[in-house]
């Protein structure tokens, strides 16, 4: 297939991986500094030919059952950490993209019902505030908070300012790159 690939997985519910037409370097598994036994965060960095190497974070947020449990607090310190974690990754790597499956809803309009998640995770302001850490990191970029605001996308994929070409068919994929306005692919 002509496709690289950083995998990391566990035997029963989570995973990520990573694939790229490049070899993938500095390849890093979790969050640094979080102990979590779920495979849930994988960075690598790729060559680039406009921006010389890309840092790739590919992450599957945890769902946090019900506010209030055990396993929402849980994914509350695990979005602090990797916040933190992403923010110092910023510092080496300013061609960062981080994109996965978020499991928080930035907008109302992002669910089918917002009355229906009342109550639910996903939409708590806790959760909102620690999606609204990662655009006050640097993530987000111009274009990406342009569709955001416009509901094109659901955001599940976040960077510095212009669309990756991933097209219709991505699952919830929005991510964008550089202030020069210039796409990735």
């Amino acid at each position: 297939m002509g496709y690289e690939a950083a995998v990391f997985g566990q035997k029963t519910y989570n995973g990520v991986a990573l694939l790229s037409r490049q070899p993938a370097t500095d390849v890093v598994r979790n969050i640094p500094g979080f102990t979590d036994e779920q495979a849930r965060v994988i960075a690598a960095t790729v060559p680039h030919a406009q921006h010389g190497a890309i840092r790739v974070v590919g992450a599957y947020f945890p769902n946090g059952q019900a506010p209030g449990s055990e396993k929402f607090a849980y994914k509350m310190a695990w979005l602090e950490a990797l916040r933190n974690w992403v923010q110092d990754e910023l510092t080496r790597h300013p061609a960062l993209v981080l994109m996965g499956d978020f499991n928080v809803a930035p907008l109302d309009t992002e669910v089918w019902d917002i009355a229906a998640f009342e109550g639910l995770t996903h939409v708590t302001e806790p959760e909102r505030a620690a999606f609204q850490g990662f655009l006050d990191a640097g993530l987000g970029g111009q274009l990406g908070l342009l569709a955001l605001e416009l509901g094109l996308v659901g955001l599940h994929a976040r960077v510095r300012g212009v669309e990756l070409g991933l097209g219709g068919g991505a699952r919830r994929g929005l991510a964008a790159l550089g202030d020069d306005g210039r796409g990735l692919l």
